[in-house]
């Protein structure tokens, strides 16, 4: 295989198959860096309105870097990150539960026990 035919081959599988798994990777950890809202609600809609762009992002910075290699070390380190992100989310995930306290019922007035 050529040089040429070589870097063809790294280009394509990284802007097609790789671009997508980080473009998925960003997609799904997009809840836990976006701000919330007003309403202390997570954005759910803008990792799916979003998807597309990240995609694209990845897609055309592997076919403008000049290097292949780079491209793919880019690549790998945003698929790394944001697949670390998710994991952390997961592992801390119970810390992150509300409590429940039950408050003891008060009995009713007007009734008989």
């Amino acid at each position: 295989m050529t040089a040429s035919r070589s870097r063809l081959v790294g280009r394509w599988v990284l802007g097609g198959p790789v671009a997508l798994i980080a473009a998925v990777t960003t997609m799904a950890s997009t809840p836990l860096w976006f701000p919330k809202g007003a309403a202390q609600v997570d954005h759910l809609v803008f990792a799916i309105i979003l998807f597309p762009a990240y995609w694209a992002a990845a897609f055309f910075y592997v076919l403008m870097d000049s290097s292949v290699r780079r491209a793919g070390l880019v690549i790998g380190a945003v698929i790394a990150l944001n697949a670390a992100l998710i994991t952390w989310s997961f592992l801390n995930a119970s810390a992150d539960e509300p409590k429940v306290v039950e408050q003891p019922h008060e009995e009713q007035e007007g009734t008989q026990s």
